[in-house]
């Protein structure tokens, strides 16, 4: 094989490989995202479990709740992307109860950029 040959495989199989991840990771945006759209008020903790399965962060909130309670919050982080499900103990027996759901996209430089804030200890 030629020189000429073997850089334009190359070409192509960069630009392959570039497409395929692309595309792998909308597909795995979109089932998150699928599953996050299905939720409703009104749904149980082990609903929300079963659908969205471990969140990444669980805390109580500042606010109070119909219980007068604080209200339970969970976030999940995908990507640059925080899904934030509230709960409140409003359902029979107090059990936990969703009653918001948000998403908000958050940005932060690159972790290998020299420039990026970094936190004092």
């Amino acid at each position: 094989m030629d020189g000429g040959g073997f850089k334009k495989q190359l070409a192509a199989g960069s630009i392959g490989l570039v497409v395929f991840t692309l595309l792998f990771h909308l597909i795995q945006r979109s089932h998150f995202d699928a599953r996050w759209r299905a939720l409703k008020p009104g749904m149980t903790e082990r609903d929300i479990r079963k659908a969205l399965g471990e969140p990444s962060w669980k805390g109580k909130t500042e606010a109070i709740g119909a219980g007068g309670e604080n209200v339970t919050s969970w976030w999940y982080e995908r990507g640059r992307w925080t899904y934030s499900v509230k709960f409140d103990y409003t359902g029979p027996s107090r059990s936990l109860i969703v009653f918001r759901t948000d998403s908000w996209q958050r940005w932060r430089w690159p972790s290998w950029w020299p420039w990026r804030s970094r936190a004092i200890a």
